[in-house]
């Protein structure tokens, strides 16, 4: 695989990019469509999301693309009050700047989906914002956000490519809970974040990648005073990918761990004694196989480890899963995708997971 052919330079909206996600501005234009049901079982009761999103990515030229991401979904389950309704919606820019090597892009977060929630919705709201369940919709509503980022990358040989990055997000005020007419001014705090990664050429099939990761928040605000500050997240990233032909196949690992957060006490700000976010360790593997010339099939496994904290218990996920393809025109393609998740609490009950989906995707 041609190294010069994998320049690595675009910034993923929301977020920083990842090295081995970073290619010149793609020419598949295309939307695509992919329900998702997602169901969680523990001790004889349950809850389960539905997820009907749609998203598109238009390349205007060789240098500029713009993309969006709009949804809805409902949530429903034992003891909990039914929360439904549109979720925000993501557009976003990139413009590839080439005499540079350098790609910016600016992303803004629409504030179309649900808040202003009842009490009862805000508790269903906070359950299924929970990592471990990993749900394709965690929340509905987040406000105005504007994220602006610029990635740099640097060839240093035929096999390697470094990277650097610094992207935003600039969080504007929205009110979570309805206040029976009262407004609250709630504005979460803007986030920073800084990446370097590199990747290398094994060989002509075969690379690896690894990042570094950090992200700085700003406090929460009510009113204008400052009443939480979450701590910095340092995230280490690497991926092993290797393509056999038509086949391909990778293995992801993943760390995550979050510093101490702060908290409104009296007049002053004071930081918690012990860590309440958990670390995180994830591992995936997906191996991707033709079985002829329309149809492909993906067999997925995990592996999620969430660390015990002051206020969480520890939690192992596995799980395992099927994405078949299959071509049906030149123009569309049919997509499915089957996963069973088993989560084991320490001291506590087993939960588990299923998750079924199916879409099309279709390029224009």
């Amino acid at each position: 695989m041609n190294t010069i052919k994998k320049i690595w330079l675009v910034l993923l909206l929301f977020g920083a990019a990842r090295a081995e996600d970073i290619f010149i501005i793609s020419q598949d234009r295309y939307v695509t469509f992919m329900p998702v049901m997602q169901n969680w079982f523990s001790n004889g009761s349950g809850f389960s999301e539905l997820s009907i999103p749609v998203a598109g990515y238009i390349p205007v030229n060789s240098e500029v693309s713009v993309n969006f991401r709009a949804s809805g979904a409902s949530v429903t389950g034992d003891g909990l009050t039914t929360l439904s309704g549109l979720t925000d919606t993501q557009l976003g820019l990139t413009w590839y700047k080439r005499p540079l090597n350098a790609v910016f892009s600016l992303g803004i977060n629409l504030p179309s989906g649900k808040n202003e929630l009842t009490l009862e919705e805000y508790y269903t709201s906070y359950l299924i914002s929970f990592n471990h369940y990993n749900l394709a919709t965690p929340n509905f509503g987040q406000g105005l956000n504007i994220s602006p980022g610029v990635n740099w990358a640097y060839k240093l040989n035929d096999k390697m490519v470094v990277g650097l990055s610094i992207s935003g997000q600039i969080k504007g005020g929205f009110s979570p809970i309805d206040m029976g007419g009262e407004e609250s001014d709630y504005k979460p705090g803007n986030e920073l974040t800084l990446n370097t990664g590199l990747d290398y050429n094994l060989d002509n099939t075969s690379t690896i990648s690894a990042d570094i990761i950090y992200t700085h928040y700003a406090s929460d605000q009510v009113d204008g005073e400052e009443f939480y500050g979450s701590g910095a997240k340092l995230v280490f990233y690497s991926r092993y990918q290797k393509y056999m032909g038509y086949n391909y196949f990778s293995i992801t690992g993943r760390f995550r761990s979050k510093g101490k957060n702060s908290y409104l006490s009296g007049s002053s700000m004071v930081t918690e004694a012990e860590k309440s976010s958990p670390d995180q360790y994830e591992l995936y593997s997906l191996y991707r196989m033709r079985y002829n010339q329309k149809t492909w099939i993906g067999i997925t496994g995990e592996l999620r480890y969430y660390a015990e904290s002051s206020i969480f218990t520890s939690i192992l996920m596995l799980g395992a899963g099927a994405q078949p393809e299959y071509v049906l025109s030149p123009k569309t393609t049919l997509r499915g995708n089957i996963k069973l998740l088993f989560g084991s609490i320490k001291d506590g009950d087993g939960i588990t997971g299923l998750e079924v989906g199916a879409g099309v995707k279709y390029n224009f």
